[in-house]
């Protein structure tokens, strides 16, 4: 009774009540410590998403273009190859059945 009397049951309390309300300001501090590093992890990941993406299709568009310039070149090369090609055989039809080789004098 005399502890309670001298209050020594309060101050205990309040001490207890004190330490109680710090750590709840340290854990409230550490909780949003934690809530802006996730945030900025949050961020750099988007921007690491955004920048795959964006070079994801600068490689598909380079890939396509250099698809389609063979392409083109294959076809280019194929209409030249076609014109070559129809310019011999009508020489060799003009030609003839027969093939003359010139013949010198000296060769006898």
């Amino acid at each position: 009774m005399q502890s309670i009397a001298a209050g020594k049951g309060k101050r205990e309390m309040d001490e207890i009540g004190s330490i109680i309300s710090e750590m709840k300001n340290e854990e409230n501090t550490l909780l949003i410590s934690r809530e802006h590093k996730s945030s900025l992890q949050n961020q750099k990941t988007l921007l690491i998403l955004a920048i795959n993406a964006f070079l994801g299709l600068m490689i598909f568009f380079v890939v396509s273009y250099l698809l389609k310039r063979e392409s083109l070149d294959r076809k280019r090369a194929e209409g030249a190859l076609s014109k070559q090609t129809r310019i011999l055989e009508s020489v060799l039809a003009s030609m003839g059945k027969g093939l003359s080789l010139p013949i010198r004098p000296e060769s006898f």
